[in-house]
């Protein structure tokens, strides 16, 4: 799977919506093609359309894009030093991936794909691909709160007069929340997949699975979201606070002087203009993108963790009847 993800990370840099496009519509032709020729095009159509098959492995991509495109480990060099060696990054990186890929994938396929039986196969794949997906992006979660750590505690050279506008500091957060807001998307939709696919076990155990994941995933997505903003915030506060410090001295110095000069109360009015400024400064690496990009996340957890599973299933069964 890593060879496949490098060489469709190198064939779309410029294009990943395309990349995610084609892959999604091959995966789907690949499967109505086997349902075709074992004659069981109707229920693999019906369960294809309700699990969101296609939206699933198209975001899916694209996160795995985003996450494997991103230079996060060369920023990272450049702000502070990482605390895995290649080696272990390695090692805990296809641990991850592989714990969700099976577990993810098992605790699916025990539902039982409402297809006959040539298909499972097919849905089996598709579920383990989806689910290695998921552990590619979980991993990326780990990666962020690592860096976000490892910035935070780190001697950062800042924009000096808006330490929130460093441009390391804001690429980072801006991918943050571009990251984020596709997992939000996709996760939202792999659940309203979840309860409208026509599963063969049992309700109790569909909804334990319907229960556990969002109880898992939400809080790593909005950790993941929050957490980078919180260590961040310490470096610009530490930064403008050395700022205000220089700026409290001069004018300090000033003021000791018995005889001020008109020179030296223009210098003093610029010094305390300057550190109203500095202090007005936001804390937190904002702009309008990433206030929308987190509002948005935000919200939609809070939708798909707090409304009931009935009445969220209601409406898209009333939806997909509509359709």
């Amino acid at each position: 799977m890593r060879s496949l993800v490098a060489a469709i990370s190198r064939s779309s840099r410029a294009h990943p919506f395309l990349a995610c496009l084609t892959v999604a519509t091959v995966w789907t032709a690949t499967g109505f093609l086997c349902a075709i020729l074992t004659n069981s095009y109707r229920d693999f159509a019906e369960e294809w359309w309700r699990l969101f098959g296609s939206i699933d492995i198209g975001l899916g991509v694209w996160l795995v894009l985003d996450a494997e495109a991103h230079p996060l480990s060369q920023l990272l060099d450049r702000l502070a030093t990482s605390p895995l060696t290649p080696r272990a990054a390695t090692i805990l990186k296809g641990s991850i991936i592989a714990v969700v890929a099976f577990i993810g994938s098992g605790s699916l396929i025990v539902l039982g794909f409402h297809v006959p039986s040539p298909m499972l196969p097919f849905m089996w794949v598709t579920c383990f691909f989806v689910c290695a997906i998921s552990g590619v992006v979980t991993w990326h979660g780990v990666e962020i709160v690592i860096a976000s750590r490892q910035i935070g505690d780190s001697t950062l050279h800042v924009f000096l007069y808006s330490p929130g506008d460093t441009k390391e500091l804001r690429t980072f957060v801006r991918h943050v929340t571009q990251f984020a807001a596709i997992c939000t998307v996709g996760y939202a939709i792999t659940l309203c997949g979840t309860l409208l696919a026509r599963w063969t076990a049992a309700p109790e155990r569909i909804n334990q699975v319907v229960t556990f994941w969002p109880m898992l995933y939400i809080p790593f997505c909005l950790f993941m979201l929050v957490y980078p903003q919180m260590k961040f915030r310490t470096i610009i506060q530490r930064e403008k606070q050395k700022l205000l410090d220089v700026c409290q001295g001069k004018i300090d110095d000033l003021l000791r002087k018995s005889d001020l000069t008109n020179d030296d109360v223009q210098k003093c009015n610029a010094f305390a203009d300057f550190f109203d400024k500095i202090a007005k400064t936001p804390d937190f690496v904002l702009d309008a993108g990433i206030i929308m990009r987190m509002i948005s996340v935000i919200v939609v957890n809070a939708i798909t963790l707090f409304v009931p599973r009935e009445a969220l299933l209601q409406w898209l069964q009333l939806y997909v009847a509509r359709l």
